[in-house]
């Protein structure tokens, strides 16, 4: 639960840069953005945050958060890029999601970690290993035990 209102806050802080930044922009860049959607930002902005953005700097960007740098790409993506523009950076995202999942299974591929521990594993060990294939006395921790040791946790953090 804690980390959902952490994370709400970060989302809200974010959109408060956002508001920020839009409310710093040109007309003709806000009158390219639906008015549902800037209320939703108003709407769901965090009125206690002030935002540090200082726009005489040149880089400004830097001091946006990565959270509110995400919102503005997809303003920017959804509401004022050219059709032919919004075909290009769909078609970027897609190829980087594709990359990403790419190195995400090479990285996490059952069938090679499970490859690499039986290459790991001597003849020997192996034929001690079916040799020595017997029941082993498992026992069940009480259900009370349970809830008890889960409270005790809870209470600890």
């Amino acid at each position: 639960m804690g980390d959902f209102i952490f994370m709400k806050k970060i989302q809200s802080r974010a959109l408060s840069e956002v508001y920020e930044v839009l409310q710093n922009s040109e007309e003709l860049v806000i009158n390219n953005i639906p008015t549902k959607f800037i209320d939703f930002i108003k709407n769901n902005k965090d009125n206690t945050y002030i935002p540090n953005i200082y726009f005489s700097n040149k880089n400004w960007t830097d001091s946006l958060s990565n959270e509110a740098k995400t919102v503005m790409a997809l303003i920017y993506r959804d509401f004022l890029a050219s059709d032919e523009e919004r075909k290009k950076i769909i078609e970027n995202e897609k190829v980087e999601l594709e990359q990403f999942k790419k190195e995400k299974y090479e990285k996490y591929n059952p069938d090679k970690i499970f490859k690499v521990k039986k290459e790991s594993m001597s003849q020997v060990e192996l034929e001690n290993n079916a040799n020595n294939n017997q029941l082993v006395d498992i026992s069940k921790e009480k259900w009370y035990k349970k809830i008890l040791r889960k409270l005790f946790y809870l209470l600890k953090s």
